[in-house]
């Protein structure tokens, strides 16, 4: 029987988006610059990065925005 799994690259092209190590790193970097962002809703934005249509509207938005989306995603919008 054969594997049907398919073997899983570290370069996912989505939506025109090259997502590898280096830009989920980058992804973590930026909420980790905001310094009144709480515990838990950092863990939900960390969670929600690894998805990489979230992964590229967040690195395609102003400041404004990203904290708002930061807010949006912990709860408190």
């Amino acid at each position: 029987m054969r594997n049907r799994r398919r073997k899983r690259s570290t370069d996912i092209e989505e939506s025109g988006v090259r997502v590898d190590s280096e830009s989920i790193t980058q992804a973590i970097t930026l909420p980790n610059q905001l310094t009144n962002v709480d515990h838990v809703t950092y863990c939900k934005v960390v969670q929600e990065l690894h998805n990489s249509k979230s992964k590229a509207a967040f690195f395609a938005m102003i400041v404004d925005r990203r904290r708002a989306w930061i807010e949006f995603i912990g709860g408190g919008l």
